[in-house]
């Protein structure tokens, strides 16, 4: 209905026609595409703008240039205090006729994952039995393409940087459709290391303006692991706010499973993040209370407080919209 109406107003604007004018239906045709074409913009851009300003890997993996994140993160939870350095490096090759990268990121959350302790996504080849104070790096090149407007293709090889190394290689396809105001992407992943073997991930999101300063996002993946012959779960809802041009919530709240075990969920996630400048538009900080209910403390709540200070270098992207 919104596409029909923008159209009419638009038609609206070039005069009137008489019926049955086949230049008209043209017109009117032309008017119906470029009210799809930009509309479908919006929801690209938006989602964009959440995977920037909160700094997902969603928005590394489509847009061009360099960029550094480089900061750190502090977790306040039963047991103590922890600190750990945050750095992601996407540095775009010059005079190649094809884009290629190279990345270095510190395998901390969101670096391939939604969250830090499931091992699916490439994270699965860090071992997740490592000790907790020990800090990994993952550094690779990739190649990127777009064979469509809204086709991305990735294809790279790299290591986690640990002894003994880790290589590992991946390669990953997305496809984007629009059915009215909510936008479905596909993504398929194939990828191999040398700790834990060849493994798969499927991905699928929905995404949909709720209103003028909410969004919402539904986010499922399944990954399996040969070596493990395990397929892991998680299912994320999201809904973001802005609140100003460069100041935003998100609300989170996640599940995650495995198909060898015998319980439903083997973890429940509730957080919600506040992200805002702290100094110009470049030096940001993200505050995020949540609620943890792992299955190995019998779902029993662990509330926990990050914070993180982070500072952005080379071809940032305009977080406003």
């Amino acid at each position: 209905m919104a596409l029909l109406i923008w159209g009419g107003v638009a038609a609206a604007r070039e005069g009137g026609t008489a019926a049955g004018d086949p230049v008209a239906e043209d017109s009117w045709g032309s008017y119906i595409e470029g009210a799809q074409r930009a509309f479908s913009g919006d929801i690209v851009q938006t989602g964009r703008w959440l995977d920037g300003f909160f700094g997902s890997d969603v928005l590394d993996a489509d847009q061009e240039g360099s960029v550094l994140r480089l900061g750190f993160s502090t977790e306040l939870k039963r047991g103590g205090l922890q600190w750990e350095p945050e750095v992601r490096l996407q540095l775009e090759l010059p005079r190649t006729e094809k884009r290629f990268n190279f990345y270095l990121e510190s395998t901390v959350e969101d670096a391939f994952t939604a969250d830090e302790s499931e091992p699916v996504g490439v994270a699965a080849a860090v071992d997740p039995a490592r000790e907790e104070d020990e800090d990994d790096f993952i550094a690779g090149f990739e190649y990127v393409d777009s064979w469509a407007e809204f086709l991305n293709f990735r294809a790279g090889a790299g290591v986690i940087v640990q002894w003994p190394p880790n290589p590992f290689t991946r390669m990953r396809i997305r496809r984007s459709f629009f059915l009215g105001d909510w936008q479905l992407r596909l993504g398929q992943e194939l990828f191999w290391s040398h700790d834990r073997g060849p493994g798969t991930e499927t991905e699928m999101l929905w995404q949909h303006p709720m209103d003028e300063v909410h969004f919402f996002r539904a986010q499922t993946d399944a990954t399996y692991l040969e070596r493990d012959d395990t397929v892991y779960y998680g299912q994320q809802f999201l809904i973001s706010r802005r609140l100003a041009p460069r100041q935003g919530l998100l609300y989170r709240l996640a599940f995650y499973s495995q198909s060898d075990e015998g319980t439903p969920f083997t973890r429940v996630v509730y957080d919600l993040r506040w992200r805002r400048p702290v100094y110009s538009d470049w030096v940001l900080m993200e505050l995020r209370p949540g609620f943890d209910f792992p299955r190995d403390e019998d779902f029993e709540m662990q509330p926990r407080v990050f914070l993180t200070v982070e500072a952005l270098f080379g071809d940032r992207q305009e977080y406003e919209y």
